[in-house]
């Protein structure tokens, strides 16, 4: 074979290699960045606000309320990055240098969620983008104070000071086992610089090597089945870091999809495999079949229906460019409070809520074609 001719087949397949796309749908709207799953439960920020929603079914979420994080004295500037070991939920709290009582993180107890927080600091941890475990060691990446990478020793009674653990712009991380992934990221004020995957082996503490120079600011990295998935400024990608020099493949791009960030993937006992990703642009949750990753994406934009008014008094307008075939809202402890069986032959309609009460309601549109929305709805 000539050996130009090899050249451009060598080029075509690592374009295809390199940019493929996954089957991508709605999973939930109305959230905050930051999501985290603990066996079939995926848990999510909504504002001060924590829910979960279980996936034990992907295709048939049952979401619930778990709990305020509104505390006084702990909350007040936002919870930014959430994370579970031990049946124990974590969450920092943006923070502000000015206010004593912020900057922190904090852990609820699954199993008592009604017990009051538990402090695991004692000094700033403000603007903690990314939190993860190993052995005794609470890992954070602190976005707003000098970008520090920092580590805790939870081990023994808290709350404890942390130390900082490594010297870099650090963005984001991910542990299994020992291995380590994280990303550096430089600002200087005005633009970021392209992010960079580090690998570090923290049973031997060893120097980190990079593995991957990403394009632009990376926001988060997930560790599954030897490949290292993360997000940039192009989407949703992975690379296999094993590799001397990874080759990134797009799973989905930011076009036509907004800012994708925050990465968590469910493997099912069935084989089924789903990864959920934050796109805080839009305040939703995307699924992706990572069980076909070659399909094409669904233009989702477009099949996400519109719902007002929201806070709504006694009737909501929906309207879909899909025929809706069911309608079931659920309230905030999972039990489903209506189901309408109706065919609706119509790409806009009225619905009377009347009958519910006050409070905050999950509303679930399922189309024609079985594809399905989630919506918050507040009646007042």
């Amino acid at each position: 074979m000539n050996y130009n001719l090899k050249i451009i087949i060598l080029i075509i397949l690592s374009y295809f290699s390199i940019v493929s796309f996954a089957q991508t749908s709605v999973f939930l709207t109305d959230v905050e960045n930051n999501i985290i799953i603990n066996g079939n439960d995926l848990y999510y920020l909504d504002g001060y606000d924590v829910y979960k929603a279980d996936i034990s079914d992907p295709d048939a979420p049952i979401f619930s309320f778990v709990f305020d994080s509104d505390e006084p004295g702990i909350t007040n500037g936002g919870v930014l990055s959430i994370g579970i070991k031990d049946s124990n939920f974590y969450f920092a709290t943006l923070g502000d240098a000015g206010l004593v009582d912020l900057g922190k993180i904090n852990k609820k107890d699954l199993s008592d969620i009604g017990a009051s927080s538990i402090e695991v600091t004692s000094d700033f941890a403000i603007g903690v983008t990314d939190i993860d475990f190993y052995g005794a060691w609470l890992y954070t990446s602190n976005l707003i104070n000098g970008n520090l990478f920092r580590r805790y020793n939870i081990s023994g009674s808290l709350p404890v000071s942390g130390e900082t653990y490594i010297t870099r712009d650090v963005t984001g991380l991910t542990v299994s086992s020992s291995s380590m992934y994280f990303s550096e990221s430089v600002y200087d004020g005005v633009t970021i610089g392209d992010g960079e995957i580090y690998f570090k082996n923290l049973f031997f503490d060893s120097p980190e090597v990079l593995k991957f120079t990403a394009n632009g600011w990376v926001h988060d990295l997930y560790f599954f089945e030897g490949m290292l998935y993360f997000t940039d400024d192009d989407g949703l990608k992975r690379i296999n870091p094993v590799l001397a020099v990874p080759t990134s493949e797009l799973l989905v791009s930011n076009l036509g999809f907004g800012e994708l960030q925050k990465i968590q993937i469910k493997d099912y006992v069935s084989g089924d495999k789903y990864l959920f990703v934050t796109q805080p642009t839009n305040n939703r949750i995307l699924k992706i079949d990572l069980n076909h990753p070659t399909l094409s994406a669904n233009n989702i934009e477009k099949s996400i229906p519109t719902i007002y008014p929201n806070p709504v008094t006694n009737e909501i307008k929906i309207v879909s460019e899909q025929n809706i075939k069911k309608i079931q809202i659920y309230n905030t402890v999972g039990k489903l409070v209506i189901n309408s069986l109706n065919d609706f032959n119509t790409l806009e309609f009225d619905m009377n809520i009347s009958a519910l009460p006050k409070g905050v309601f999950l509303l679930k549109l399922i189309s024609e074609d079985g594809n399905y929305t989630t919506h918050k709805i507040i009646k007042k």
